[in-house]
Order: C-alpha cells, then structure tokens, then sequence
C-alpha cells in the first residue's frame, strides 16, 4: 500500500540488537520476494537447520550486561533464533526457530501459511501454531480474526476451501478457530503460548 500510495521502493532490512543490521536490501539486490530481507551486511553461517549464526559477534557487541541463566555469548557464532536461506547471494527469512513445527516429520514454518492466510480480504489477522498431537507429533491450528464477524461462518468456510487448495496436504491447516482478539505479550505481539494453552 505504501509503494503504491507514494510510488516509491521499500527496502526490506534484517537485524538484531545485539548486532544492529545484519541484511539489507538494495538496488542491486531488490527481490520483491517472500522473505527476502537483501544482501548480508555481516559474515553469516546458516547451520545444518538452516539457522542464521553471526559468525565472530564480538566484531559487533561485547556481551551482556548483567547475564543471568544460560545463554552465553560465544567467541565464534551467535545463534539468532531466525531461520532461513540463501539465493543469489540474498538472504531469506523463513521464521523463527522457536516458532518451527513438526508435523508427522515436516517442517513448517508459520509465517510461511500465515502471509498466504492474511492475502485473503475477509482475513484481519491470523497466528498458525503448532499443539501437540499423538499420531502426527504436531497439529498445525490456525487461528484467525475476520474482517466482518457477522459472515463469521462464511468467511470461515471460504478459508478452509482456500487453505485445501492453496496448501499441500504436508502442510495442511488441521483445523481453524475464529477469535474476536489475540491475547498479546508485553512487547504487544501475539502471545503464541496462550493460543497454544487455549
């Protein structure tokens, strides 16, 4: 909306405190692609699961004030939770290794089913988790506020026809529940721990 309103490029970034930008977009490197967040400003490794490492992060900040608990930062890598992929020398963001699901021994990550979901007009938002499941490991559960909540049943029907054709049966939506509101977390994002609880 907002390239179309003013007609101009967006560059897409990626970085972490600990390390500012890690990635950016730029004109000899803009893919107007799911995930792309541009060419590595920093030296990266991508682990065996596709992990994103700053390789040597005490180049970019020395440590933690006041550590408590476990994590340490390391002289060699620094394991920053997002997962992804590289193309042409750009870097893709998949989702959050955290957030990954594993149903009957697929991967799947949320972000991936929830940009396709949000595409959808009577879609508002939505949140796909992973809850446990005997059989598969993990089911996959969306869940999803409608634009009009009076056609709730409606809309949810349009979306389960949608997420039959638009997802392989690998990756298949298990089941869909409407909400009138997330539950959010302090920093105001979608607490994916209580939809899982609920």
């Amino acid at each position: 909306k907002f390239r179309e309103k003013y007609g101009v490029r967006i560059f897409n970034t990626y970085g972490l405190s600990e390390v500012l930008f890690v990635s950016s977009e730029r004109r000899d490197c803009y893919m107007e692609e799911q995930g792309s967040v541009g060419k590595p400003l920093i030296d990266i490794i991508l682990s065996e699961e596709g992990e994103i490492l700053i390789n040597n992060p005490k180049e970019s900040f020395q440590g933690y004030v006041n550590l408590k608990g476990n994590a340490k930062l390391s002289d060699e890598v620094f394991p920053t939770k997002d997962v992804g992929f590289t193309k042409d020398g750009c870097l893709y963001i998949v989702g959050r290794k955290d957030d990954l699901i594993i149903r009957g021994g697929v991967n799947i990550y949320p972000v991936q089913l929830e940009e396709k979901i949000r595409s959808m007009s009577y879609v508002r938002e939505c949140a796909v988790v992973g809850v446990e499941d005997e059989v598969l490991g993990e089911r996959v559960v969306c869940f999803v506020i409608f634009q009009d909540s009076t056609n709730e049943k409606e809309a949810l029907e349009q979306l389960k026809e949608f997420a039959k054709k638009e997802f392989p049966t690998d990756k298949t939506i298990d089941e869909i529940i409407p909400l009138k509101e997330f539950p959010l977390n302090r920093n105001f994002k979608v607490d994916r721990k209580r939809l899982k609880e609920l």
